[in-house]
């Protein structure tokens, strides 16, 4: 067996993809290299941005954060449907970006169809800990979220948001 057929360039980029993965995600790595290595995987990060540890992205192409932005430790920027961050964006720790849901199905498998949906947020704004926003919402700039809500819907400039305060349900069709 020749190495070089084992070590195809796809192979390479896979292992230079996890590799990437696992520094981002590390407290070795100082918070300074994390915007650089982003940038190597297509990401667009402005200036003066801090990437806390433990940070968890896919498809970091996607990807685009603002300048003067904090993203603390522990958050997930699920990149597949496109993330837009403004400048001056501030995430507590545990912030969730989801731009992948799936289409509810029939009852016998109520997870259907994805359905892949960008996020955007503005200028200013400011997500406590453990907010999650879910795919296809629009932020406006200036907004404070608070920690704990689950965006699910568009909200507009300079207001504060919490979702949690008012628990709905629905129920399922049959």
């Amino acid at each position: 067996m020749k190495l070089k057929s084992v070590f195809r360039p796809s192979i390479w980029r896979a292992l230079l993809a996890g590799t990437s993965d696992a520094l981002i995600q590390s407290n070795v790595l100082p918070e300074e290299a994390r915007p650089r290595l982003m940038r190597a995987r297509g990401a667009t990060v402005g200036e003066s941005t801090t990437l806390a540890a433990g940070l968890q992205v896919s498809s970091p192409e996607k990807i685009s954060i603002g300048r003067d932005c904090y993203i603390n430790n522990g958050c997930v920027l699920q990149g597949e449907g496109g993330i837009q961050i403004g400048d001056r964006v501030g995430f507590g720790r545990s912030v969730s970006i989801i731009t992948i849901t799936h289409v509810i199905g029939p009852p016998e498998q109520r997870g259907g169809p994805m359905d892949i949906k960008p996020v955007q947020i503005g200028d200013g704004s400011w997500l406590g800990s453990n907010v999650v926003v879910l795919p296809g919402v629009t932020i406006g700039s200036g907004v404070v979220i608070s920690a704990g809500t689950v965006v699910n819907e568009n909200i507009p400039d300079n207001v504060l948001y919490d979702g949690s305060i008012r628990p709905e349900h629905q129920d399922l069709p049959l």
